[in-house]
C-alpha cells in the first residue's frame, strides 16, 4: 500500500511528516500525551480551571519534532494502531565531523575524588547526558574537561544573565585565546556569526536568541537561512551544552527539538519538580538512562533557620494574585505602609547583624534575596545608610557582574543570583521570598557551599498569620529541611 510516513532521525530528535491522513489520527493522540497544564482563577465561574500551558512537541508545516527518547515510544504506538514496520520510511541525519577544539583544560586542574565518575559516564551516554550533581561539587569544571577531552568546539547555551560567568568559567579552566569566543545576544549577532567562516572555540549563545532565530526561520523573515538543525554543523560544534536546564526549560526543550548537534551535555543540581505533568516532560528529554546523577554521597552543610515574623494587622497585606500566592504583592503592601516597611527592614537589619558581621572573616560575603527590584533598590540604599566600611551592592541582570565579585553584601533577586551564580566565601544567605518552587528553595540553597571552620546558614522570612506564606513554610521545610546539616525556628515578632 506505500509507506504512509516519513521518519528523519536526528541526534536529540526526530521528525514525523505524514504522506496520509489516517496516520494524523496517531499523531494527534501521541501528541496530547505531551502537553502540560496549570490552574488559573476564573472570574466566570469563581473557581480555578485547568488550561493548555506548555506543548512539549514542535510542529513545522506538515512536519513535528520529537524528543529522540521518545522514537521507540511513537513507533509501538503506531504499531498497536494497526501500521506496520514497511509503513515507516526511516532516514537518518546524525553524522558530521565538527571542527578541532584548539583550548585545552588548564594546567593547575585535576579531577576531584567524586568526579572521574561523572565524567566517564557523560563519555558512555549518547547522545543525551544530564548532570545532575550537587551544587558546588564542579559541574563546570566537569563539563569543561569532557569538552577539551573529546576536543570539539562547544556551544554553550545559557539565560543572557549568565553569560558573563560562562566566559570568565571558559577563560579561567581552558587555554582558550583571546578572540576565539563568540557571544550570541540578539538576532544580529547570529546572523553575523552564520554568514562569518571564523571558526570559534566556544560559542555562548543566549537562549532567547537562539529561539527568536528558529522562530524566525519557521517564519520565512530569513533568505536562504542557515537551517536550524544545521546551526552546529555550520558552525563547526560538536558539543551543545545547556547550564540550569531547569530555568525555562520549556525553551530549551523546544530548542533540542529543532537542534541538532553531536553531543548535548545538561547541567542542573535540580531537575525535579513538584509538577507531575513537568516531572513527565523531564523524563521525556532525560529518562533514567540519560542521567548522571546520584553517583556521588549528598552532603548536607548547610544551617537553615526559619524566621517567623507575625503581621500585625493580615487584612491589610494583600498577596493573593490570580494564580495564588504573589510575593511581589506582597513586597508592594510592604512598601506601601511606613510602619511595615521599617520594621521589615528592621528584620534583615538584625539578621545582617547576627548571621554575618558577627561571624565575618576578611573576604567573607553576605546574599539577601528579594522578590522585585525595587525592594533589592530599597534594602541596599537602606544597608547602605546603617552600615559603614563595608560593602553593599545590588546585583540584578542590568547590573555589572563586577558588583557581585567587589560586595561584602549582594542585594538581589532569586532570578538574577538565587541560581548558577557562585558567589566565593559566601557564609550566609537570607532568603526574603516566600516560595513553594522545589527547585527554586533548592537553587536558593545551594548558593552555599561548604566552607571549613565556619558554619555556612541559610536564614528564610515568612510569616505565621499569612496562611499562604505559612502553607509555604511548610512546603519548603519539606523541600530544604532534608537537605541541612540542622534545621530551626527562631521568632522575630511583629512587624507594623
Amino acid at each position: 500500500m506505500g509507506v504512509k510516513c516519513d521518519i528523519i532521525v536526528r541526534n536529540t530528535h526526530f521528525v514525523v511528516t505524514p504522506r496520509t491522513k489516517r496516520i494524523n489520527k496517531v499523531i494527534s493522540m501521541f501528541n496530547a500525551n505531551l502537553i502540560t497544564y496549570k490552574l488559573i482563577y476564573s472570574p466566570q465561574i469563581r473557581r480555578m480551571k485547568s488550561v493548555e500551558d506548555r506543548k512539549f512537541y514542535y510542529t513545522v508545516g506538515r512536519s513535528t519534532h520529537y524528543s529522540i527518547h521518545l522514537l521507540t515510544t511513537f513507533i509501538s504506538r503506531a504499531l498497536g494502531a494497526g501500521y506496520k514496520r514497511h509503513d515507516f520510511n526511516v532516514s537518518y541525519d546524525t553524522k558530521y565531523t565538527p571542527a578541532i577544539l584548539e583550548a585545552e583544560l588548564r594546567d593547575g586542574y585535576s579531577d576531584r575524588e567524586h568526579q572521574p565518575v561523572y565524567i566517564d559516564k557523560i563519555h558512555s551516554t549518547n547522545p543525551i547526558t544530564l548532570v545532575d550533581l550537587q551544587t558546588g561539587k564542579g559541574k563546570t569544571y566537569i563539563s569543561m574537561r569532557v569538552t577539551t577531552d573529546l576536543r570539539a568546539p562547544t556551544g554553550i547555551v545559557v539565560l543572557s544573565r549568565y553569560i558573563d560567568k560562562w566566559i570568565s568559567d571558559v577563560e579561567e579552566l581552558t587555554t582558550v585565546e583571546a578572540g576565539k569566543i563568540y557571544v550570541v545576544k540578539g538576532i544580529d549577532s547570529m546572523v553575523k556569526l552564520l554568514a562569518s567562516d571564523v571558526q570559534y572555540d566556544f560559542v555562548i549563545f543566549s537562549l532567547s536568541t537562539l529561539r527568536n532565530y528558529i522562530k524566525n526561520c519557521d517564519e520565512g523573515k530569513y533568505q536562504n537561512p542557515v537551517k536550524p538543525e544545521e546551526v552546529f554543523k555550520k558552525l563547526g560544534l560538536g558539543i551543545m551544552l545547556c547550564d540550569e536546564v531547569h530555568q525555562s526549560f520549556h525553551a530549551g526543550y523546544m530548542c533540542a527539538l529543532r537542534l541538532n548537534p553531536a553531543k548535548l551535555i545538561s547541567l542542573s543540581a535540580t531537575l525535579d519538580t513538584l509538577d507531575p505533568g513537568i516531572r513527565a516532560m523531564y523524563n521525556t528529554l532525560y529518562p533514567k538512562e540519560a542521567r548522571c546523577g546520584a553517583l556521588v554521597k549528598f552532603d548536607p552543610h548547610p544551617i537553615v533557620v526559619a524566621v517567623n515574623h507575625r503581621v500585625n494587622n493580615p487584612n491589610r497585606i494583600n498577596c493573593a494574585g490570580p494564580r495564588g500566592y504573589n510575593h511581589s504583592l506582597f513586597e508592594q503592601s510592604v512598601f506601601k505602609n511606613r510602619f511595615y516597611r521599617d520594621t521589615y527592614l528592621g528584620i534583615i537589619l538584625k539578621y545582617v547583624h547576627k548571621g554575618y558581621l558577627k561571624r565575618k572573616r576578611v573576604g567573607d560575603k553576605l546574599l539577601i534575596l528579594v522578590q522585585t527590584v525595587k525592594m533589592a533598590s530599597l534594602i541596599t540604599g537602606y544597608l547602605r545608610s546603617k552600615l559603614s566600611g563595608v560593602v553593599v551592592n545590588r546585583y540584578i541582570e542590568e547590573d555589572p557582574y563586577e558588583n557581585i565579585l567587589e560586595a561584602d553584601i549582594t542585594v538581589s533577586t532569586n532570578m538574577s543570583a538565587g541560581t548558577a551564580l557562585d558567589i566565593p566565601n559566601l557564609i550566609t544567605v537570607i532568603q526574603c521570598v516566600s516560595m513553594g518552587s522545589l527547585q527554586a528553595n533548592v537553587q536558593a540553597l545551594g548558593r552555599l557551599r561548604k566552607i571549613n571552620g565556619i558554619d555556612v546558614t541559610y536564614y528564610y522570612l515568612y510569616s505565621s498569620n499569612l496562611k499562604d506564606q505559612k502553607r509555604l513554610h511548610l512546603i519548603r521545610k519539606g523541600v530544604i529541611g532534608k537537605l541541612a546539616k540542622e534545621y530551626r525556628y527562631e521568632e522575630y515578632g511583629c512587624i507594623g
